[in-house]
């Protein structure tokens, strides 16, 4: 599923609304304490939902796309497509993945690094 069938970030921008199941879920995992993992632009939906908090995030370093985060509240922090930025207090683990990789080799060192952060803090 893309991230335009879960909210409208895709043509709303800061303005944008998150399906209301996927806000609903997203939120109990957030306010259960379980870690959450958001690769590529689905951290979009993190600013969206935890931006008032100052939730840490990465898209990688497309500043349109950062800037849009930042608005929202959110700390973006450019990032490697190998690497990935923490956020130990909302549990939330990002990584830009396909924002700047352009095979699953180029991705696959960030994507296995957040699903070890979302594994140790399970």
């Amino acid at each position: 599923m893309q991230l335009k069938n879960l909210c409208t970030f895709a043509t709303q921008g800061a303005k944008a609304t998150v399906h209301p199941e996927v806000k609903r879920i997203i939120s109990e995992i957030v306010s259960a304490r379980k870690p959450l993992g958001l690769i590529c632009i689905s951290p979009a939906i993190g600013a969206l939902l935890f931006g008032e908090q100052g939730v840490n995030l990465t898209i990688g370093n497309d500043s349109a796309t950062a800037n849009v985060l930042t608005e929202l509240g959110a700390l973006h922090v450019d990032c490697p497509v190998e690497g990935i930025v923490e956020d130990p207090s909302l549990r939330i683990v990002s990584t830009p993945a396909y924002m700047l990789g352009q095979n699953i080799g180029e991705v696959a060192e960030g994507i296995s690094g957040l699903v070890r952060t979302v594994l140790s803090w399970s």
